[in-house]
């Protein structure tokens, strides 16, 4: 006696054939997930942005500002708080660095 299962269709995928591309159900929130990263990404150059232009406008040097802004270590209040009472700039960021400054360079 014959078999009367049905044969896929050439749109139909084949139970025993593994697709490597991920499923169409699970692709928007794939979508989502870069979305997420590219605004925390996004957010995140924003924020460093906004930390160096504080450093630069109480007078740090770009690059000194832009170094301290990068790393979130830095407390950008006592930072300032230093250059507004006379410190220069780079004596405030060596009085301040981090503990383990040295182990990261």
């Amino acid at each position: 006696m014959r078999s009367t299962k049905p044969i896929a269709s050439a749109n139909e995928p084949s139970s025993n054939v593994r697709s490597s591309a991920p499923a169409l159900s699970s692709q928007p929130s794939i979508r989502r997930s870069i979305a997420d990263v590219e605004l925390v990404v996004d957010s995140s150059l924003n924020l460093v942005d906004w930390r160096c232009g504080l450093l630069v406008e109480a007078g740090f040097p770009e690059a000194l500002a832009a170094r301290l802004a990068r790393d979130d270590r830095w407390d950008l209040h006592a930072l300032i708080d230093l250059v507004e009472r006379g410190c220069p700039p780079a004596l405030a960021a060596r009085v301040l660095a981090p503990l383990d400054e040295e182990a990261r360079r």
